[in-house]
C-alpha cells in the first residue's frame, strides 16, 4: 500500500469487508489504484479522480463481486466508452 499512500490515498486498514468505495479530489496515480484489488468485496467503486486514464481501472477485473464502476463526469466520451467496452454493464 505504499504507492498508494504516496499517490494520495491513506493507508488500508482492515478493509476487507468494504463493499461500496466513492472516492474524489486525491491525486491517485494510475499504478497506484492497482492495489485497490485487495479489496475483494468491493460491489461499488466510483473513482473520480480526474487525473486517471482508463488504465488505471486494470485491476477492476480482479474485483469478483464488482456491479457498478464510476468514473469521473469530467471524462471524455471517448475514455468513458473505452472502459464500458472493458466492462460492459458496470460504468456509470
Amino acid at each position: 500500500m505504499d504507492r498508494l499512500r504516496r499517490s494520495g490515498a491513506t493507508e488500508r486498514v482492515q478493509l476487507d469487508h468494504l463493499v461500496y468505495l466513492q472516492t474524489w479530489g486525491n491525486r491517485f496515480t494510475d499504478a497506484g489504484v492497482q492495489q485497490l484489488a485487495s479489496l475483494q468485496a468491493l460491489e461499488t467503486l466510483y473513482l473520480e479522480e480526474e487525473n486517471l486514464s482508463p488504465a488505471a481501472f486494470d485491476f477492476v477485473t480482479r474485483l469478483p463481486n464488482l456491479t457498478r464502476l464510476g468514473v469521473p463526469i469530467e471524462w471524455s466520451a471517448e475514455n468513458r466508452s473505452a472502459l464500458r467496452v472493458r466492462f460492459p454493464g458496470l460504468v456509470r
